[in-house]
């Protein structure tokens, strides 16, 4: 396991439940929650209402609750582990009621056409009935903006400490 580099320390304390080592915690002193912004990482375990040392710039060390790969973005889960940060995603879905005639033009000649610029021009002939058509669209993978509280630096599995460069 890398060594911890902390640039920065605060003293929290522990609201409302036990705080075990190498956790995310929140801004309010308790286990960060999943996907929430962490204040910092706890250094050692202690008891609710009692003050304990936050980690919250540098290299510290996280609890994985899944195996992650090193340099992955990590993110909390609800128990303050780390977990691979979930990739935003958006899909478009295009749902057509109704038939559409589409003529495409492509460019003849003599000439090979040897760039980009030469493509294709569509046009849609005749009458278009877009009435019972729908577009949506979904986004998936966390909060806007995908909530990411460090990057590791080593990979490990579940239930291993491993060095975490806190964001």
């Amino acid at each position: 396991m890398k060594p911890r580099n902390v640039s920065h320390s605060i003293s929290s304390k522990a609201s409302g439940a036990a705080i075990a080592k190498a956790r995310f915690i929140g801004l309010d002193g308790a286990l960060c929650g999943a996907g929430e912004k962490a204040l910092g990482v706890s250094q050692y375990a202690c008891e609710d209402g009692e003050q304990f040392a936050v980690d919250v710039a540098g290299i510290s060390h996280i609890m994985l609750a899944a195996t992650v790969a090193a340099g992955k973005p990590v993110a909390s889960d609800a128990d303050g582990k780390a977990v691979e940060a979930a990739a935003l995603a958006a899909a478009t879905t295009l749902t057509l009621d109704g038939e559409v005639d589409i003529d495409a033009v492509v460019p003849t000649g003599s000439e090979a056409v040897l760039s980009d610029v030469a493509q294709p021009t569509v046009n849609v002939a005749g009458d278009v009935d877009f009435t019972g058509s729908s577009a949506s669209t979904a986004m998936s993978g966390g909060k806007l903006p995908v909530q990411i509280n460090g990057w590791l630096l080593e990979g490990g599995d579940a239930g291993g400490i491993v060095a975490v460069k806190l964001v």
